[in-house]
């Protein structure tokens, strides 16, 4: 269901490249082969967004690229958050490139970088992660 007074521009996600299915906004959908810490974060990240009454995709197909974690679409700038649980450079900025979109922001979260205490890291994402908008 999508939150009220809302209104997401379908055509321009199109443009951006990213597909899904109307009925899966607001639905936090487990990928496949995500390990226990990624999706762990990445619930957090729904949790925390669905707290602040956005709308919510989670792994949702950016055409010719792949499935993307997290796309906050109530923010002024679409953000995407990719959730990597190694840390590797080069990868992350590949990943950015790969990503880059005009009018999206993509935030990359390292699980490695987080703080191991389950409210630790709910604060963490909250207070600096998270993009309020």
């Amino acid at each position: 269901m999508l939150s009220k007074d809302k209104f997401i521009d379908y055509n321009l996600l199109c443009t951006k490249g990213v597909t899904f299915n109307r009925l899966d906004i607001n639905k936090l959908i487990k990928g496949p082969k995500e390990s226990w810490e990624h999706f762990a974060v990445k619930s957090q990240i729904f949790y925390i967004l669905r707290s602040l009454t956005h709308d919510v995709l989670t792994e949702f197909a950016i055409s010719g690229f792949g499935i993307g974690d997290v796309l906050d679409l109530s923010t002024r700038t679409t953000c995407q958050y990719e959730i990597e649980t190694k840390l590797r450079t080069a990868k992350h900025n590949k990943k950015i490139q790969q990503y880059a979109r005009k009018g999206l922001e993509i935030i990359i979260v390292f699980t490695p970088k987080l703080p191991s205490d389950e409210y630790e890291r709910y604060k963490y994402l909250k207070d600096v992660i998270i993009v309020p908008d």
